[in-house]
């Protein structure tokens, strides 16, 4: 039996600015190689296709069973990819956070999907406990993490030692084609080396990874590591982990590793504001850490205690200025739209963040996503609207957001605009980047990225 693994094209068809590996996708298939099984992987963005050379590769694929994706911003994507799936006559399974966030009434709320059965949680085991009775005919029914139309089976736990987890499956990617220019021009590759998150942040979606963090032991870590650098020769890396700075012992225990083999490649992570030290971070410089990212969200403090993130302004700006010192860049995460929070919060956190030496910065309107406890206070207030309000690179056609009273979806397009006009729209800020960019292949996917700025920053103005 032949699995196909499939990522869909781009709504709109435009080639994205850089593209990742799809690693949930990769772990089933690597579960599936292991269980005796084919796998292949069909990942259209990355490989350029649009949805007519992509129906046509499915129809094409010998494949008896098609597995997908989906994250609820693009549902819409999912769901067409799903019908082209099922026209070419495969069995189509169904996973990822949107179909966990359903549960066992997946086929009652998305009455419209085209799929045979859904998986729900973590899939290595279920996914290869459903190949298995397809195979030999039983009922899907009663297997834990499943639901069909006709029914679900019970929960299924989580994987509780993490390097039980097959290995993904990377030989199936044409490495060549992923790219994360922040850390160069060259092909990049990702990696989980935890999975789970601690802290209580309302609008955290833990619908597929738990609240409880569970951690793959160095030497798993170092393995996949030899694989990515050596094996594929692959020199960027993202780490994936919610919270890669979890457990400080550990994470200067892989960085010792890394440099005693002689791992050289360059990688990011992401920390907390609360959860770092300059000793720490100078261990992650010396084993190749080039970008660091932090949630910082905003720099009003009541903005925070409403998001319940547990950190304030100043271990932002402390964490921030630990990291330059430990010559590695920040990547900022910051939101828009937290009620109590008015433009000109908005404002002044992007002139904070510019002022703190944040390299990158990212600006996305505060999004309800169902099963968080921030979409339970919207419901409740009466807040939940779906608004056109997306920063210059999200996926989706529109955002879910919490309209408390002085946020319009107008508000939230300016606040969003003039965030991004004060961090990016410096003279000095673009000429840094361009000269740090890495030859002419960095400044290219640079200018790209600028020009996609341009590009949203005079639409959102008119």
């Amino acid at each position: 039996m032949k699995v196909l693994f499939a990522v869909a094209p781009a709504r709109d068809e435009r080639l994205p600015s850089f593209t990742a590996p799809p690693l949930g996708l990769l772990y089933l298939a690597g579960a599936v190689e292991a269980a005796g099984f084919e796998a292949e992987l069909l990942d259209a963005p990355a490989q350029g296709i649009g949805w007519a050379e992509f129906e046509r590769k499915v129809t094409e694929s010998k494949a008896d069973i098609a597995a997908l994706t989906g994250m609820t911003p693009i549902w819409d994507v999912t769901c067409r990819a799903a019908g082209i799936l099922k026209n070419a006559g495969k069995f189509v399974v169904i996973g990822g956070p949107h179909a966990t966030m359903r549960g066992d009434s997946f086929f009652e709320a998305e009455k419209d999907i085209e799929a045979d059965v859904a998986v729900v949680g973590e899939g290595e085991i279920t996914f290869v406990e459903l190949l298995e009775a397809i195979e030999a005919c039983k009922d899907l029914a009663d297997i834990p993490g499943v639901v069909t139309p006709a029914g679900a089976g019970p929960s299924r736990c989580l994987i509780e030692n993490l390097d039980d987890a097959s290995v993904p499956a990377r030989r199936l990617l044409d490495h060549r084609l992923y790219t994360y220019p922040p850390l160069g021009p060259g092909p990049a590759s990702t990696i989980f080396t935890s999975r789970g998150c601690p802290h209580a942040c309302v609008f955290c979606d833990k619908s597929v990874f738990g609240s409880k963090p569970r951690l793959h032991s160095a030497d798993r870590v170092i393995e996949e590591l030899e694989e990515i650098v050596c094996g594929a020769g692959v020199h960027s890396v993202i780490i994936y982990d919610d919270l890669f700075t979890i457990d400080r012992d550990r994470v200067i225990d892989i960085c010792r590793r890394i440099v005693d083999k002689g791992l050289r490649f360059q990688w990011k992570c992401e920390a907390r504001a609360d959860n770092v030290d300059l000793g720490m971070l100078e261990w992650m410089r010396r084993a190749g850490c080039r970008i660091v990212s932090y949630g910082i969200e905003t720099v009003n403090n009541n903005g925070l205690r409403f998001l319940q993130k547990g950190t304030t302004a100043h271990d932002a700006a402390r964490a921030v200025a630990m990291t330059r010192a430990a010559r590695m860049e920040v990547l900022g995460y910051f939101l828009v739209g937290i009620p109590g929070e008015h433009i000109e919060d908005v404002e002044k956190t992007s002139r904070f963040a510019a002022r703190w030496g944040v390299d990158w910065a990212q600006f996305s309107v505060l999004s309800p996503l169902e099963g968080t406890p921030l979409w339970s206070i919207a419901h409740r207030e009466g807040w939940y609207a779906q608004v056109d309000a997306t920063n210059p690179f999200d996926a989706d056609l529109a955002r879910p957001a919490v309209l408390d009273g002085y946020w319009t979806p107008e508000k939230l397009r300016k606040a969003l605009y003039v965030a991004h006009r004060n961090f990016y729209g410096r003279p000095g800020y673009i000429i840094s980047r361009l000269w740090r960019a890495g030859g002419i292949r960095g400044a290219a996917g640079m200018m790209r990225r600028g020009l996609e700025l341009i590009g949203w920053m005079r639409k959102t103005r008119a």
